[in-house]
This record gives structure tokens, C-alpha cells and sequence, in this order.
């Protein structure tokens, strides 16, 4: 059942001689942290019932993160099914004998590739400057992409997220993510007799945090120059 699966290894006992290994779908209660958010427990168990069950190894499926120890294999999801996976993975070719697991190793099976490719766009003083270096870094990286633009470009630079994408070759495969902003120099700034002097002031002595303050500073800038675009980043 998809919920409410009791614990298989709860009341089992292997019952005969020889190597006795397990393969079962359930959630090692100690791996759960190392899932992430909103992984549920199934047929939850705990590591040392395995041996107690006078098992010798389990592998196990649930987990989507590779785990491996002395008792158990989490071999993880074979095919990406997300961006930040972590972990080697794909079927695990295991060798056992009576004393344990003496080797293992991972064999990708995967049809599909997902990865990540940051992109460092500072000092690029236009948009096709940025697209140049995003295209060039791409041409590292097969299947599915999930590119994070990174820096601070010129003042002056407007990104405009379709343009992008519409001027990357096979732009279906890209996930484009705009983590960048304008290169003032608020150092600089803060000290003016000027409205923008002033503004930057006020909000370093506001209750933000830093990143908001980062924020405000950057958007009430670009306002106070006229630009209609008013936060670099999308």
C-alpha cells in the first residue's frame, strides 16, 4: 500500500542456512533526514533489525538519495528525475559472500542527464555579452541544464529572460535561473549629498536583513536612474 505499510523485517527471522540477503521497498528511519523535505516513511525499519532478522544485506528502494553501508544499499533513483541530485547512482552490482559485502559499484543506467552549470557573467556590458557567455558554457553540457547566471554586470545591462532563451541553440533543454545585479559601486554612493547618498543610508540603517537591503538598494537605484526594468535579476 502506498501508506500505513507495516515494517516487513517486524517479527521476520531468516530460516535456513547460507547467504541471506533482503529486497524490499521501506524507509530506514536513520536515512530519513537525508532525504529531503516531504520524503514519508514506508514500511519504516530500522538498520539493526536487519542483521537481527539474521540477514546478511538488504537493498533497498524509496530513498531517491544513494546511501550504502555494511548492511544496506540505497541504490538511489536510476534516471534524474530533478536538478541537484546528489550521489552516485544506478543499479549496483554488489559481490557477497558469508563475511558481508567484500565490493560494489555503480553502474549508470540512466537514459537522460540532468545537471547544473553556473555561469559567470561579470564585467559583460550587454545582454548578447552575457548570451555569448552563457552559450559558450553550454556547449560543455549534454541533456537537460539548469543554468544559474551569476556576477555583476555594467549598470547600463537590461536581461530580458525570453531573449535569452529564444537566442540559446536547443533552449528546450535549458532551465535559465537570473541570480545577478547591476555593479554600483555603494561604497562610493552612500557617501553623496544626494538623494540616492541618502536613500542608501536609510536603508543600511533599516531592520532588513542584508540580502533585503541589498535588494531595496538595487531596485530604488535603478528607479531613481530612470530605468523602467527596476532589479536586474528575474
Amino acid at each position: 500500500a502506498p501508506a500505513n505499510t507495516g515494517n516487513f523485517l517486524n517479527g521476520f527471522t531468516v530460516d535456513r542456512g547460507g547467504v541471506n540477503v533482503a529486497l524490499f521497498h521501506g524507509a530506514e528511519r536513520g536515512s530519513l533526514w537525508m532525504q529531503g523535505e516531504g520524503k514519508k516513511p514506508h514500511a519504516a525499519f530500522d538498520e539493526d533489525e536487519i542483521a537481527a532478522a539474521g540477514l546478511l544485506h538488504a537493498f533497498v528502494g524509496h530513498y531517491h538519495q544513494p546511501r550504502q553501508t555494511a548492511s544496506l544499499t540505497y541504490p538511489g533513483n536510476p534516471d534524474p528525475l530533478e536538478f541537484g541530485e546528489t550521489g552516485e547512482r544506478g543499479a549496483v552490482i554488489a559481490e557477497i559472500d558469508g563475511s558481508g559485502v567484500r565490493s560494489r559499484r555503480v553502474v549508470q543506467v540512466a537514459s537522460a542527464s540532468v545537471t547544473d552549470c553556473p555561469v559567470d557573467v561579470t564585467d559583460c556590458s550587454s545582454q548578447q555579452e552575457v548570451i555569448d557567455r552563457i552559450s559558450e558554457a553550454l556547449q560543455e553540457h549534454r541533456g537537460f541544464v539548469r543554468v544559474k547566471v551569476e556576477g555583476e554586470v555594467a549598470t547600463s545591462v537590461s536581461l530580458d529572460r525570453t531573449v535569452i532563451l529564444n537566442s540559446l541553440a536547443d533552449s528546450g533543454r535549458v532551465q535559465l535561473q537570473l541570480a545577478v545585479r547591476p555593479a554600483y559601486d555603494l561604497d562610493a554612493l552612500v557617501g553623496e549629498a544626494t538623494v540616492r547618498g541618502q536613500f542608501i543610508r536609510d536603508v543600511r540603517e533599516s531592520g532588513l536583513n542584508e540580502d533585503e537591503k541589498l535588494r531595496v538598494i538595487i531596485t530604488g537605484l535603478r528607479a531613481l536612474d530612470g530605468r523602467g526594468d527596476l532589479e536586474v535579476a528575474q
